[in-house]
């Protein structure tokens, strides 16, 4: 079918249904250095004449975009491509599957993400006929610009380069002044000058609004290292966009030299959103180095900010060593902590927000893949996490990608990345963090450095979410050398049975802490209780207060009898909800009273908000007495650390729960 044919077809297409990924689409996004030029007519041909999909491994098609468009209802975009050469006449279909999320509603999305005139690299496609998939944008790699568009006058090129970052349109600028390095390249001049300054500078800005960051930096740094008169705004254009870069890449001591740098020079137009700029990155560097967190700004009405939460990543005292029984590689700390010290901090690679789960565990693949592509230390953080199936599932990583002011940004060339998408999946779906966000919407999202964590059903570490931004904190004292474990799943205090259905079906493993081995061996004498199948969220009580909730509890004290106190507290943890019952109905036959379970709960399921709403609620119906409502300070504590009376304050407010003035 010829180019006319084509683009007739196309215009019929974009306003059809998606087509279905073929399961012979391969998943892992190859580097590009290596794979074998394919012209895209050879294989369009062979794939004819075998009458039969394709997937040519190990091979790469060169093409230009012609037209693209977002299918509709679909995170599909397609693209007519066409041969870059040419004496080699073809044009085909591209479909670029987990392109765009389904929250995307920018009507421009398609020519944003791929410009007409643009020059691709498509690795290793399924072809048929004049179709060719790619399952995800990491399966391609931007080359410049097309060869007639090449041709210009290197003036003409930058000229070009400047109109389209004007208009915010960073990816076809940054192709612009990609094509304007490569004049400069192939001159083979011994030195650049003002010209070649001013390029890399641009690129700079362009790649930092790309997400880019390394590349960003590794511009800026060349611009800056370039000699000879390129002009004061230039050598401050880029200090700006090398703060700006190191900082979103957590190296935000180096990022503070080049802002401060930036104001040594002087421009009193700018000098104002510089100040703005260098007083965050201080705030910023004070908060990775000493986790050393304001939230008045989040919990306060007159600290309140039109702008959402920000702050910089932290990572506290901790290493990661292989557990002592063998169950893989963990976290642990390297010096004592106590209850509420922030262990970690923790911005996300991505997070989406959506009306559907199924919606937003599919958005949150295609924008991970984004991140990733975009950034190296995004993808390293990805390869350090725990994969079953990984070659170097038992090997301990490289932990840098995930601290804070290490002095090191390396980019290493794009061509030679890899993206395995199978990979990313397989990363949700083991240590993705979910949330309900503002008016029921899900909100799931991947944060890197909580996903080193082990799960246990007695955690000794707490998860909180303020914005987008995970904070994780000691539930407990903590010595060095212990392992930090959070539960993966809310809430922590519930029985087995219905928390191993969860954690199978969330997460593809048995827990096989002491609590749970406990419980499991046990399953005979107390899985006809009722409720022993539930999973009891909520913050409210979820058992109705009558005789029946006694029995019950009369019956599980029966069948406890014998085991070890520690083991009756965990069996009790599980059926807290009835305890709490009990409480309020005093019965004597039962021999828990609310001092008891305070330390049932605090011991077992300490730094869950389900946790701190039983104790509240138990503080309520005690009266209030001086050590249940110490006890309610610590779960606060747990969650949000040591704050000002006036946070604290807001804080109970905010989770309706007692007041903590003591």
């Amino acid at each position: 079918m010829d180019k006319a044919s084509l683009m007739r077809a196309f215009k019929v297409m974009c306003s059809e249904a998606g087509a279905a990924m073929s399961d012979k689409c391969k998943l892992s996004a190859a580097p590009l250095l290596g794979l074998k030029p394919l012209d895209i007519r050879e294989a369009h041909i062979r794939s004819q004449q075998l009458g039969k999909e394709i997937c040519y491994d190990g091979r790469v098609i060169h093409a230009n975009i012609c037209a693209s468009a977002r299918v509709p209802n679909s995170r599909l975009l397609l693209c007519l491509v066409e041969a870059d050469d040419a004496d080699s006449a073809g044009a085909a279909f591209l479909h670029v599957f987990n392109a765009l999320a389904s929250t995307c509603t920018r009507q421009d999305a398609a020519q944003s993400m791929f410009p007409t005139d643009a020059r691709l690299a498509i690795k290793e496609p399924l072809c048929y006929r004049s179709i060719m998939h790619v399952s995800s944008p990491a399966s391609l790699h931007f080359l410049g610009l097309a060869k007639r568009l090449r041709r210009r006058p290197l003036e003409e090129l930058r000229r070009e380069g400047s109109r389209f970052m004007a208009k915010g349109s960073f990816l076809m600028a940054e192709l612009y002044f990609t094509e304007c390095i490569d004049v400069f390249a192939a001159r083979d001049a011994s030195t650049y000058g003002p010209v070649e300054k001013d390029v890399f500078s641009s690129r700079a800005e362009c790649r930092l609004k790309l997400g880019k960051f390394e590349e960003a930096v590794a511009d800026a740094d060349m611009a800056l290292s370039i000699s000879g008169d390129g002009g004061i705004a230039v050598r401050r254009r880029s200090l700006w966009s090398k703060g700006r870069g190191l900082s979103a890449l957590q190296e935000h001591q180096l990022a503070l030299e080049c802002l401060e740098s930036v104001m040594k020079q002087g421009d009193e137009e700018e000098e104002q959103a510089l100040a703005s700029e260098i007083d965050r990155c201080k705030v910023f560097l004070r908060q990775s180095q000493h986790g050393d967190y304001d939230l008045s700004s989040y919990f306060l009405p007159n600290k309140a900010s039109d702008t959402p939460f920000q702050c910089s990543d932290y990572f506290g005292p901790l290493e990661i060593k292989h557990t002592h029984d063998g169950r893989g590689r963990g976290i642990f700390l390297t010096r004592d902590v106590q209850l509420g010290d922030l262990l970690l901090a923790c911005n996300p690679i991505a997070a989406v927000s959506s009306a559907a789960s199924h919606d937003a565990d599919e958005d949150l693949v295609v924008e991970i893949v984004k991140a990733c592509v975009e950034s190296e230390r995004r993808l390293k953080q990805i390869y350090a996490m725990a994969d079953r199936e990984a070659a170097e599932v038992t090997a301990l990583p490289d932990l840098a990608p995930f601290k804070c002011n290490t002095g090191k940004v390396a980019a290493t060339p794009r061509s030679s990345r890899g993206v395995d998408v199978a990979r990313i999946r397989r990363a949700r779906d083991r240590v993705g963090y979910s949330s309900q966000g503002s008016g029921g919407s899900y909100v799931p999202g991947l944060w890197a450095s909580v996903g080193l964590i082990n799960h246990s059903c007695i955690p000794n570490a707490s998860k909180m979410s303020i914005g987008d931004v995970v904070f994780v904190r000691a539930a407990k004292d903590l010595k060095a050398g212990d392992e930090v474990l959070l539960s993966y799943l809310e809430p922590p205090l519930a029985p087995y049975a219905g928390y191993r259905e969860k954690m199978i079906q969330q997460y593809n493993f048995e827990c096989s802490c002491e609590r749970c081995k406990l419980e499991q061996s046990h399953r005979h004498v107390l899985g006809d209780l009722p409720g022993y199948e539930d999973d009891r969220g909520g913050s409210g009580l979820a058992i109705k207060v009558d005789d029946d909730v006694m029995d019950v509890v009369v019956e599980i004290e029966k069948r406890i009898k014998g085991m070890s106190e520690q083991e009756k507290d965990w069996i009790r943890a599980g059926f807290v909800d009835h305890y709490l019952a009990v409480c309020m109905l005093r019965d004597p036959r039962v021999p828990i009273d609310c001092e008891q379970l305070l330390r049932i709960m605090r011991e077992t399921g300490s730094g869950s908000k389900h946790t701190l709403s039983r104790i509240a609620f138990l503080c309520n119906i005690s009266g209030r007495k001086p050590e249940t409502m110490k006890v309610l300070y610590e779960q606060v504590t747990a969650l949000y650390g040591r704050q000002s009376p006036e946070v604290v304050d807001a804080i109970t407010r905010k989770y309706r729960i007692p007041s903590l003035n003591m």
